[in-house]
């Protein structure tokens, strides 16, 4: 009965020097310093085009222009009739800076303009956000071995470890000689 209480007691030893390890590295260990991550990101805004179908109105002719002399000249009929038929596509950029871009767009048939179409969009940042996210690093857990020995006592302890940014507690329990380990270890 004396060895069982003998027993107790030390196992009640070890768990309160356990407990004390860790409430004082809890007391030492400063809260870690989180990792921010800032992402930006900038929008523009007043973007846009304009589509302009013009349609020809008919108009009235006042008089008209009789030659009575007339000189004669080759002409490809074909030719001229051709291009007045086709359709031909301009574009260009109009303005083209830091700050503003404009292009056109028009389509020209029967000789006269069919459509024409404008695209702008700023080029300048209309606003920027700025998203900031703080993140703590995560504890690790770590076990292990502890072989220690000299020439009277031999023990092999399996340990537990967490490691805080700035510490490291160690626990452990010798199964040889029946011992309780507890460490903290500073990182620097």
């Amino acid at each position: 009965m004396g060895e069982l209480c003998n027993a107790m007691k030390d196992v009640l030893i070890y768990i309160s020097l356990i407990v004390i390890g860790i409430v004082i590295g809890f007391i030492i260990h400063k809260s870690p310093t989180p990792k921010t991550i800032t992402k930006i990101e900038i929008e523009y805004k007043d973007t846009g085009s304009y589509h302009i179908r013009l349609v020809p109105e008919p108009y009235k002719v006042d008089s008209f222009i009789y030659m009575t002399d007339s000189v004669w000249l080759n002409v490809d009929t074909a030719a001229m009739v051709s291009q007045y038929l086709s359709r031909i596509y301009y574009s260009d950029t109009i303005v083209n800076d830091s700050s503003l871009t404009v292009s056109y767009a028009a389509i020209v048939q029967y000789n006269r303009i069919d459509s024409i179409s404008f695209d702008y969009s700023n080029n300048r940042a209309t606003k920027i956000v700025t998203n900031t996210t703080n993140i703590l690093p995560s504890p690790k857990f770590g076990l292990g071995v502890l072989v220690e020995g000299n020439s009277k006592s031999f023990d092999v302890s399996p340990i537990a470890m967490y490691h805080l940014p700035k510490i490291s507690l160690i626990g452990g329990y010798g199964i040889m000689n029946k011992t309780a380990k507890v460490g903290v270890v500073f990182n620097f």
